[in-house]
């Protein structure tokens, strides 16, 4: 039986507290996404992972983080009956920041979701997009995370400091399919819009042995998610 602390380890911390770009930030994430990075900041519960219903989204999520496509929430889109009766009703969706600098990347992703039909948010909290209905009331909503929140999300005792304005100065991007239910459309899309984009390197933190510099890039291999 697997014991699972109510406190992010020393070795989790430190990996967090080591970051020094978004680019950082997304590798940790893909790492966490993959089981190899136990805890992370967003996630309420320490040493948790994604929710099992995404766990066929791993490949692509984590292959978006690496491209510097940092993202804090995603979901599949379905309909399904919840234990207790409630129908629920889900649009596929993701949020996330990618780096000023990086408006190659943004108008990638942006571009290829709009010609695709989704619906796009790039900044402008407040603009929100319901994606999940409970008994066709809505129950959640995606969109441009205000500033005040980001601190929620990245606690001071887990990022670094001027990593953390470097976040809050980054762009907020959301895409979501309009239909509720289809998980067909947006991960084929958003895998293509990566397909021929440059895998960007963390700055300085040590992953699996090996310390990449920042000029470092390799090409982003093809991830085909599950429909």
């Amino acid at each position: 039986m697997r014991i699972r602390l109510p406190w992010i380890t020393r070795t989790d911390r430190a990996r967090w507290r080591a970051a020094r770009s978004i680019a950082d930030l997304g590798h940790l994430t893909a790492l966490w996404l993959e089981g190899e990075v136990a805890s992370h900041p967003s996630c309420a519960t320490p040493n948790y992972g994604p929710d099992k219903e995404t766990a066929h989204l791993v490949p692509i999520l984590a292959a978006a983080n690496r491209a510097g496509y940092l993202t804090d929430n995603s979901q599949p889109g379905l309909i399904e009956r919840g234990s207790d009766g409630d129908l629920w009703e889900q649009r596929a969706a993701v949020i996330g920041w990618i780096h000023r600098d990086n408006q190659q990347l943004v108008r990638c992703i942006t571009t290829a979701a709009r010609d695709a039909g989704l619906l796009v948010c790039v900044d402008h909290p407040g603009s929100d997009i319901p994606v999940t209905k409970v008994d066709g009331q809505d129950y959640t909503i995606f969109g441009a995370v205000p500033p005040e929140y980001l601190r929620v999300l990245w606690s001071a005792r887990l990022i670094d400091r001027d990593l953390f304005t470097t976040l809050t100065n980054a762009a907020s991007i959301t895409v979501v399919d309009p239909q509720y239910g289809r998980d067909s459309l947006l991960w084929p899309v958003l895998t293509k819009a990566l397909a021929h984009h440059a895998l960007v390197l963390p700055t300085g933190i040590r992953l699996e042995g090996t310390v990449f510099p920042a000029s470092s890039c390799i090409d982003l291999p093809n991830a085909t998610p599950q429909p």
